[in-house]
């Protein structure tokens, strides 16, 4: 089955830069009826294209030399601009997540203030006037747990539904881009 993968790729790149095959390939086409038939097929697509296009030989739009030369010209005036934005653009949001997170643990873990610090504590000579005690009760540590996870649960769904998108995507992005025969033998080698 690797084999088979294997030396399909070298038909296949074989057939499209019209190169001969190489002998342990040969000799493979002569045992395999299956990469056989794949050789034929890609060498007559092949052969088909070749004769085709010699004779759709059309001229190319008159803009089209222009746009090419433009667009080396631009390459050429500003090299390296594009990356560099994009790296530019994925620093600055790594940076800002870092600082976000960052924030948020600076935050949560900052201590509780003194509920009477900004109350004017009485003189010691005034010891005669009782003092009022306000009595606040505190929740506790699994009250305090159990408040984070419900905070915390939106962020997670939402966190699951990104996931899920990005497999949807992935696997819509294989299904439309990717030839039949590619995705099945890949699934076959990650069953093995």
């Amino acid at each position: 089955m690797i084999t088979c993968w294997r030396h399909r790729k070298i038909i296949l790149g074989s057939a499209d830069a019209n190169t001969a095959l190489p002998d342990p390939t040969r000799e493979h086409l002569r045992n395999c009826s299956d990469c056989r038939r794949v050789y034929e097929s890609q060498t007559e697509i092949a052969w088909q294209l070749r004769e085709t296009a010699g004779s759709i030989n059309r001229e190319p739009s008159p803009f089209l030399h222009a746009r090419i030369m433009s667009s080396i010209a631009r390459s050429e005036i500003n090299p390296g601009r594009d990356g560099t934005r994009i790296r530019f653009g994925w620093s600055f949001g790594l940076v800002a997540a870092c600082l976000l997170l960052a924030g948020a643990l600076w935050f949560r873990n900052q201590p509780m203030p003194d509920r009477l610090s900004g109350f004017q504590r009485p003189l010691a000579s005034a010891s005669a006037a009782p003092e009022l005690y306000v009595a606040l009760e505190l929740p506790n540590g699994t009250q305090m747990r159990q408040w984070t996870v419900k905070l915390d649960e939106p962020l997670q769904k939402e966190m699951n539904l990104v996931v899920d998108n990005t497999k949807t995507a992935a696997n819509a992005l294989a299904e439309n881009f990717m030839p039949e025969k590619l995705r099945h033998s890949w699934f076959d080698q990650a069953q093995n």
